[in-house]
């Protein structure tokens, strides 16, 4: 029984391993925003206001939980998080946390996705075609929000998920770039991204 491993070998295994750990880490993130974005707001907003008003019909809630004039919410939860102590931005519950987790959370959540869809799928490490992608996917998960009255269609969401999808594009460039550098001056294995 030979136990010598030839370094390409050794390299092949723990990228198959790493690889293995990236998958469960987009799996684990995917059923994550899964139950983030759809079970967990299953009483959300628009379907309590259904409830309240059963007079509505599904197509005025549906209408009234359309945002659709670009930059209104951002401009409205930034004016709050500027005009607020870092205490009220810390304070669970307040105003201004809320505003500042929405802004924030709405980039920081979508920036895995950013990574994970370049590192899976080699077709979108060109950022021109990622964020048409990334477009498509905030657009759609706007809308079946809004369909399923599990949330509002709210057109800045779109443009901040667009933006954290984005970033981690451009983050997964980088880091790309750094392991290309450095496999060239020979201070690391050539990798296999």
């Amino acid at each position: 029984m030979n136990l010598n491993i030839s370094k390409n070998e050794n390299h092949s295994v723990g990228y198959q391993i790493f690889k293995a750990m990236m998958l469960l880490l987009f799996l684990v993130y995917i059923a994550g925003m899964l139950c983030l974005l759809f079970l967990e707001r299953a009483f959300s907003d628009a379907s309590v206001f259904c409830y309240k008003n059963p007079d509505m019909s599904y197509l005025n809630v549906v209408r009234a939980h359309l945002l659709l004039t670009p930059l209104k919410t951002i401009k409205e939860y930034s004016k709050v998080v500027l005009q607020s102590s870092v205490y009220d931005l810390l304070t669970e519950f307040s105003e201004s946390n809320f505003a500042f987790c929405n802004l924030l959370g709405n980039i920081v959540l979508f920036m895995p996705l950013g990574i994970f869809i370049p590192y899976f799928f080699k077709r979108y490490r060109c950022f021109f075609r990622f964020a048409p992608l990334m477009l498509f996917i905030t657009f759609s998960i706007e809308s079946v929000q809004l369909l399923t009255l599990t949330g509002k269609f709210d057109i800045d969401d779109i443009i901040l998920n667009l933006t954290g999808g984005c970033m981690g594009c451009i983050l997964f460039s980088i880091m790309q770039g750094i392991v290309l550098l450095y496999s060239k001056s020979g201070m690391m294995e050539e990798p296999q991204i």
